[in-house]
């Protein structure tokens, strides 16, 4: 047993953890800010589930914003499932989407609208906040990414 070992390792395990809790802290404050928990009541609520999750595969603490981005993409994800209950509602909701035109979601219901608007704006920031940070260009990607085009599906 070396002591001096054991006080780096707490020291290293501490610091780790208070990176933990500053990225549940912005993904918290992101999900206060979305405001879905008040407008979309009848979705989950499990941004901690989904913080987790993510810090199980991105656990370093260099990855810290990887894992902002993909607990508030997770988080979106587990309300978009629970936005729509008919095919119609997907189809229209996947269809808005696709598009990804805010000027055209006036066809959608008002709780639509939100969780649209909701998902448009946190893909757009993480592409902003990618290209601040690192100065690479991803909304491209995320929008292929989020729409299916270039899929092997859709190709």
């Amino acid at each position: 047993m070396n002591p001096t070992l054991i006080e780096l390792a707490k020291l290293d395990y501490n610091m780790v953890q208070a990176g933990y809790i500053e990225d549940v802290k912005y993904a918290s404050r992101w999900w206060k800010n979305i405001n879905w928990d008040k407008k979309l009541t009848f979705a989950r609520d499990r941004l901690v589930e989904c913080f987790l999750w993510t810090a199980g595969f991105t656990y370093q603490p260099k990855f810290s914003p990887g894992r902002r981005n993909v607990s508030r993409v997770n988080a979106m994800l587990t309300t978009i499932d629970d936005v729509y209950d008919t095919l119609e509602e997907l189809e229209q909701f996947t269809d808005a989407i696709t598009r990804w035109d805010v000027n055209e979601i006036e066809e959608l219901p008002d709780y639509m609208k939100i969780c649209f608007l909701g998902f448009y704006n946190t893909i757009n920031d993480i592409a902003y906040n990618t290209l601040i940070d690192s100065g690479v260009v991803i909304l491209p990607y995320l929008k292929r990414a989020v729409t299916g085009e270039g899929s092997l599906g859709n190709t």
